[in-house]
């Protein structure tokens, strides 16, 4: 079995920094998913990146660019399928939790299947990126999905699992994927950041700053359209005066009072 990592998004929500060199507990989320894939499938992951700086975040790792640009997270998963043989593991970069565990159970259930997916709470995607009922990021895909994603990109459309009716798709259950991974990766929980920030009467433009290491916040937050979360060593002039609202969390404050103080 290939892996393959998948760096997309402009992480417009974090000052343009490309969310998977964002460090979470010392190590970089690209460094954890690259390594749990590798764990998985006992060889490094191809890296899909369409930065230019892209083969620079991982000099050990063959890096290269989506085969159809501008094709979102779709474009993605077919460079993945398309550059090698047999079936590929495709995980998007942006997963620090991720468990081998669970990288295990989609490898084992993927025989006889063209596509093999996590399932997901149907409110809403594990990471938050819609309403699918399975995570298309975090999935194992074979050679028969290359020509069907063709065949949808010739049509114009861009959704990740639009071509799953020309496959063969199987899932694993959302019970085993909660019992097999951090239930912050899975679990949607922008919705309470959401609320707070509703009852603050803060609707648009929200600049949060937040100390760097705050975990729990950056995957809450990472999802909203209106809100751009930025480590506190991060934030310039140019983001408080692009934003109509700006929340420093206590952390943060903290942060601020200790560099000051000294």
């Amino acid at each position: 079995m290939r892996g393959a990592v998948l760096a997309g998004g402009a992480a417009r929500r974090y000052g343009g920094h490309p969310k998977g060199l964002l460090e979470l507990g010392g190590r970089r989320i690209l460094d954890r998913v690259v390594d749990a894939v590798g764990a998985v499938t006992g060889e490094p992951p191809l890296l899909v990146a369409n930065a230019p700086e892209g083969p620079t975040w991982r000099r050990d790792l063959r890096t290269i660019p989506d085969v159809r640009p501008d094709s979102g997270s779709l474009g993605g998963i077919y460079t993945a399928v398309v550059s090698g043989l047999g079936p590929v593991l495709c995980v998007a970069w942006d997963m620090p939790f991720l468990t081998i565990e669970l990288l295990r159970a989609l490898l084992d259930g993927s025989t006889g299947w063209d596509a093999f997916l996590p399932e997901s709470d149907p409110k809403g995607l594990p990471t938050g990126r819609g309403r699918r009922g399975v995570e298309p990021l975090c999935a194992v895909y074979g050679p028969a999905c290359g020509p069907a994603i063709e065949r949808q990109l010739a049509r114009g459309d861009l959704r990740a699992i639009g071509f799953h009716a020309d496959v063969k798709v199987g899932t694993l259950p959302l019970e085993r994927v909660r019992a097999l991974g951090d239930p912050d990766v899975f679990l949607p929980t922008d919705a309470g950041v959401r609320q707070a920030l509703t009852k603050l009467g803060l609707d648009r433009r929200v600049l949060v700053v937040d100390h760097q290491e705050n975990t729990n916040l950056w995957l809450a937050a990472r999802n909203l359209e209106d809100v751009q979360l930025i480590a506190n060593l991060q934030v310039t002039p140019y983001h408080v005066l692009n934003a109509k609202h700006v929340v420093f969390t206590k952390a943060a404050i903290e942060a601020l009072q200790e560099v000051l103080a000294k």
